[in-house]
């Protein structure tokens, strides 16, 4: 299973993803880290899907909007790490 982590990096991801959640994960599959300290484009985003299983979203990330989906045709979860009720 591959899984990535479209937070950048930083205290905000590293709140969300601790050393044991980190291992928990590693230890189903492979994960693939967004590798710069601001969120990814929608080019990058949609690139980074295509060989995806789960993708973890949060706050900041851009929509993953039909266009930058398509393609993604191993994607079976996206999962979005914390939460608003700003619309």
């Amino acid at each position: 299973m591959k899984f990535l982590v479209t937070l950048p990096e930083g205290e905000i991801r590293d709140t969300f993803f601790t050393k044991k959640q980190i291992a928990e994960l590693e230890a189903l599959g492979e994960i693939v880290w967004n590798p710069k300290s601001v969120h990814m484009e929608d080019d990058e985003l949609k690139a980074a899907l295509k060989d995806v299983d789960v993708v973890f979203t949060g706050w900041g990330t851009h929509k993953l909007t039909g266009e930058i989906i398509e393609g993604a045709d191993k994607l079976k979860l996206v999962a979005h790490v914390g939460g608003t009720v700003k619309p």
